[in-house]
């Protein structure tokens, strides 16, 4: 298995970055391969395999070292709960190997030493997970930075991650709940969140159910609001907590108020109830959910078939509707190649 950095060429690569002649061409070489920035691999069955960022190797003396591969070999010993590996600046070697490890037990006796000679292969662990002796690392992978235990590992705003495998469970589950509330082919779902892994569930899903799926700018404001939801046509509007205010601007401007009168149904992330939303204090007419109250109703649940409403011409279907970061506002029909299943 030989690791490398992965470039792609064909129809559906990007064209460039705008008015950045210098990035553009820095990602796309003259033969028209674009460099992703990623190092991977692939199988003898065409499988490929993405591994770690280019920017994010680590330079050991002549060296570049696979952070990845250390924090996997790490969090392979029974008292870790998860390794994070980072690089540590020195004076000639460039960077040594530093691990910051979480145990699965704050008041197990690990100590430094330990999680080193067992990355060294010099570790013989006997303990109630049986009995395992660690295949050695090369001396550049070895952790020349040490190790620092920290009680809780930082992570991200979401705070959870999900196999391939949950993900599509959580997909069909979505995407079950999604057509008891009476979703059909010719509705749009917005997004209107920060990132999240939320993002990915939801976009799935609309993949999954064959419906187009519109991310709407974090950053974007009442103005763009009401035009991007007016041009797409949305039905379904999913959005962030922390993006309540400006959806009730929307309301209170009655410039913009058919852009929220058009919506049937709103989900809010990461709450448990939802937060209701008033038009001259009385609720308005799209039906309010929580995103724990729609997994909760498509528990267990899978779709009949995927995509679940039949694709007639897959050329001039919308499965995405983009919009350029620019002033114009122009709507992109991006068409997709999503659905080979």
């Amino acid at each position: 298995m030989c690791k490398t950095k992965l470039c792609f060429r064909g129809p559906p690569r990007f064209i460039g970055y705008l008015d950045n002649l210098e990035a553009t061409n820095d990602a796309i070489d003259s033969d028209g391969w674009y460099h992703t920035g990623d190092v991977g691999y692939y199988d003898e069955r065409g499988h490929i395999f993405i591994c770690d960022r280019i920017k994010e190797l680590l330079s050991f003396r002549i060296w570049s070292v696979y952070s990845t591969e250390i924090e996997s070999f790490i969090n392979s010993h029974p008292a870790v709960r998860l390794a994070c590996v980072v690089g540590v600046r020195h004076a000639t070697d460039g960077m040594y190997v530093r691990a910051y490890v979480e145990l699965v037990d704050n008041k197990q006796t690990v100590i430094e030493q330990e999680i080193i000679k067992y990355v060294e292969g010099k570790f013989h662990l006997i303990s109630k997970y049986g009995s395992i002796v660690a295949e050695n690392m090369a001396f550049h992978k070895r952790l020349h930075g040490g190790v620092r235990f920290v009680e809780k590992m930082p992570r991200t705003r979401v705070g959870y991650s999900l196999t391939y495998g949950q993900l599509d469970e959580k997909c069909n589950e979505l995407g079950s709940a999604l057509v008891k509330l009476n979703i059909n082919q010719q509705d749009v779902i917005a997004f209107f969140a920060d990132n999240s892994i939320e993002y990915a569930i939801f976009m799935i899903t609309a993949m999954y159910l064959g419906v187009t799926f519109v991310p709407i700018a974090p950053a974007d404001g009442p103005f763009e609001l009401s035009y991007k939801f007016k041009l797409c046509k949305v039905k379904f509007l999913v959005h962030g907590l922390n993006k309540i205010k400006k959806l009730e601007k929307l309301i209170e401007n009655s410039l913009y108020l058919e852009a929220i009168k058009q919506l049937k149904i709103i989900v809010q992330l990461n709450v448990i109830e939802p937060h209701p939303l008033l038009i001259d204090g009385k609720p308005i007419t799209a039906k309010i959910w929580s995103s724990a109250q729609l997994f909760a109703m498509g528990k267990g649940q899978t779709l009949s078939q995927i995509p679940h409403f039949p694709i007639e011409d897959l050329a001039t279907s919308k499965f995405f509707i983009c919009f350029t970061s620019g002033t114009t506002l122009s709507e992109i029909k991006c068409k997709s190649r999503t659905f080979r299943y």
